[in-house]
């Protein structure tokens, strides 16, 4: 079967109400047979439709067994892909048909539902009377929490939408589907129904025909766990270019590979069929091509071999990367002149571009070239200075090209070139002539110019004559190509904030480079020696926390001239604070001891008003975080003895919070305004009982509906060893001298030690 174009069903008022059966008790949804019941993880998937091979077959056949207008369910399938899941269904006869294709004698409506359980908890029952009296035969009936429908009735627009079952509250009503012949494929992204890649779901399906009293189709179960059996997310990914050539292939296996079968090469077809060489048998998810050829397309493959004793081969995506050019164009270049450019012809249409289509054609008007005339007695010339000093490969030259060129000749005929790293030592290329242009818009570049790989900053066109008897000198456009012989695309970003303070920094090495050495400081115009590395790549361990960071990379290679090619300064900041707890890590699992109020110990334990997370699942909060997904929200009440909350959290053995300089204790908290006002507290006890308690400064900071952060400086710590670290304690209220006060909530995040940025 083809695939058709998929289109998304329009949204109408009443489109609720047309694709529900009229008569069906809004809080209760069949389960059928199980048409299909599956339980699976969502982060997997199966084969899919049209064929396409995504895993493992999830389905179920059945047989011709009801007569209706709208046909009768021949098989579903179903998987998740890119974060969406997918739906199929076939019928025996036509999908949705239309007027014209309904038998005479049958009404022209039709729905076709899947169901879902979400949360695996047993069936909550079904009624027969709403379908007139037809048997289902139920045998493993499943609790519906959501409903994935697509209706039609007499008229009305057809369309996808999802609703929840017991609620009727619908989710987003239109999805993307598409219908051809005797099968539709809806696609449905799993956020809109709740779901994320780690959920288990039960699934199944049913028909309500509209003949013989809303006669409904149902068939028998089939039960299958799905699993990722293809190789996905290809490094590099697929699509990608300026790839380096010595790239190792990786990709994410298959939930169960065994081993994994490499296709490489340079032809799509090659790849696809198989009769490229290929890597067999690999244990592990990488692969090694060899040094590949510069700027070339590449196409891969992995298909995932199962173990014994099915060893089941399943073919994989084929994807793509092209490798990096040999030479990269230039890019902020200053050009300057000592010509008297015409007023709509200036030299800096050179360089910009203008003219130039995407297939390098340059055109013949006049206003996007540059034409000039020598301001004395001195030859014109033309000086390019780049942003640093490049290892210069070619220059290409666009020549005058307005449609009289020939006629005129106001092209530039003989140049003598220069180069210099600084701007005051120069160094003649020689002396060269530009090809005429050919005065029409197909115009390419016809000249091009070797630099041989030279060091300069500064190149500079001497003009000694034209292509004409004019006192006038003209180009359209020039282009600079360079090899990347120095160090680039650093990792950290630069100018990156929040960078670790035991950060992996690494670089895309320079073209030949043997070796680096890198410099790393605080002061931009001092920067020390850090080290020389084989690798591109280096890792410093002595990192403060809050500082900002400078750093170079000096490319060597001692056979080669110049044997040294200096880096561009860059920067990183690093992170204020390093993470105690930032509440992410709890989850609303007691028997595993994942809720957030067992490791927070509240006033259950320690006697104390204080509550950790809340009474029933979630747990924590949701909405009001600070960072991440969740927030810790913490009840106070101060109103009876012993007139203070505090929770606390013990660790199994003792916190160091004293490394990279660190010298302060960070915690974010958020207070509602109907809040009684008590003072927020903070204490830290180490592991030989030396207690410190600080109190926030403003006893209404429990009232600011807003999250604040609140430091605590290691010196109103004294007498506690932070580098023995053994609980901490969040408190409200007054623990050495508790006197009664009110109640009220505060939620905690993004707790954390460090040092704020330093001025």
């Amino acid at each position: 079967m083809c695939k058709k174009s998929f289109v998304r069903a329009s949204r109408v008022a009443d489109f609720r109400s047309v694709a529900r059966h009229p008569e069906r008790p809004p809080s209760v949804i069949p389960a059928s047979r199980v048409l299909w019941l599956v339980a699976f993880a969502l982060g997997w998937m199966m084969i899919g439709f049209g064929g396409t091979a995504i895993g493992q077959v999830a389905g179920v056949d059945d047989p011709s067994d009801m007569a209706d207008s709208s046909g009768d369910i021949k098989r579903i399938e179903a998987w998740v892909e890119d974060g969406k899941l997918n739906l199929t269904m076939t019928v025996h006869g036509v999908f949705a048909p239309s007027v014209a294709q309904t038998p005479a004698g049958m009404t022209n409506r039709y729905y076709y539902h899947w169901i879902l359980d979400t949360d695996n908890d047993p069936a909550t029952g079904y009624y027969n009377a709403e379908y007139e009296g037809n048997a289902t035969g139920v045998k493993t009936p499943i609790g519906v929490d959501v409903v994935v429908q697509f209706g039609w009735r007499d008229g009305h627009t057809n369309g996808v939408y999802a609703y929840i079952a017991l609620t009727e509250e619908a989710l987003v009503e239109d999805y993307e589907y598409a219908i051809d012949g005797d099968t539709i494929h809806a696609i449905i992204p799993l956020a809109d129904l709740g779901l994320t890649p780690d959920d288990i779901i039960a699934l199944s399906a049913f028909q309500e025909g509209a003949s013989n009293g809303w006669q409904i189709d149902w068939l028998e179960s089939v039960v299958m766990p799905l699993t990722v059996v293809k190789a996905t997310n290809p490094i590099p990914a697929t699509g990608s270019d300026d790839i380096p050539r010595d790239v190792i292939l990786g990709w994410k296996p298959g939930a169960s590979a065994a081993r994994h079968n490499v296709y490489f090469g340079t032809d799509w077809a090659d790849v696809n069929d198989a009769s490229v060489p290929t890597a067999q048998d690999l244990d592990v998810n990488s692969f090694d091509p060899g040094r590949l050829d510069f700027g070339q397309t590449y196409y891969w493959r992995v298909d995932e071999v199962n173990s014994a004793p099915d060893f089941t081969v399943f073919k994989g995506d084929v994807w793509n990367f092209t490798t990096e050019p040999f030479a990269y164009p230039s890019a902020n270049i200053i050009v300057t002149t000592n010509a008297i450019s015409e007023a709509t012809q200036s030299i800096e249409n050179i360089l910009n571009g203008s003219g130039l289509d995407e297939a390098d054609q340059h055109s013949t008007k006049s206003t996007d070239m540059w034409l000039g005339s020598a301001a004395g007695a001195d030859p014109i010339w033309i000086q390019f200075e780049f942003d640093r000093v490049y290892k210069l490969h070619e220059l290409w030259v666009w020549n005058y090209n307005v449609e009289f060129e020939l006629v005129l000749g106001f092209g530039i005929k003989e140049v003598t070139i220069e180069y210099s790293a600084d701007g005051v030592d120069w160094m003649s290329l020689g002396d060269m002539e530009l090809t005429q242009a050919t005065a029409n818009s197909s115009y390419t570049h016809n000249t091009t110019v070797n630099f041989a790989g030279v060091a300069a900053k500064y190149v500079r066109l001497t003009v000694n004559g034209g292509w004409g008897a004019m006192a006038q000198y003209g180009l359209s456009e020039v282009r600079f190509y360079y090899i990347p012989a120095f160090a680039r695309e650093p990792q950290p970003a630069n100018g990156a904030t929040e960078v670790a303070v035991e950060p992996a920094l690494s670089w895309r090495a320079g073209r030949e480079a043997v070796s680096h050495n890198v410099y790393l400081g605080t002061d931009p115009e001092a920067l020390a020696p850090a080290a020389t590395t084989q690798a591109a790549s280096y890792a410093p361990d002595d990192l403060l926390f809050g500082n900002v960071y400078y750093w170079r990379v000096d490319e060597v290679n001692e056979a080669a001239s110049p044997a040294t090619w200096e880096g561009n300064l860059w920067s990183f900041t690093t992170q204020e604070y390093a993470t105690i707890d930032d509440i992410e890590g709890y989850a609303d699992d007691i028997d595993t001891g994942q809720a957030v109020f067992q490791t927070w110990i509240d006033g259950w334990t320690n006697n104390t008003g204080s509550t950790t997370g809340y009474a029933e699942s979630p747990f924590a909060e949701k909405a009001i975080v600070h960072g991440g997904r969740q927030s810790m929200p913490v009840h106070y009440d101060n109103s009876a003895a012993p007139f203070y909350s505090e929770i606390s959290r013990t660790w199994d053995s003792p916190q160091d919070w004293t490394g990279h300089s660190a010298n302060t204790l960070v915690l974010h908290f958020y207070g509602p305004e109907d809040n009684a006002a008590e003072t927020l507290y903070v204490a830290v006890e180490d592991s030989a009982g030396h207690v410190a308690v600080v109190a926030h400064p403003d006893p209404e900071a429990l009232r600011v509906a807003a999250w604040q952060s609140w430091t605590v400086p290691y010196s109103e710590l004294a007498g506690v060893n932070m580098a023995r670290v053994e609980t901490m304690y969040i408190g409200v209220g007054n623990r050495a001298t508790p006197t009664a006060g009110g109640s009220g909530l505060l939620f905690i995040d993004d707790i954390g030690y460090g040092a704020p940025l330093a001025e």
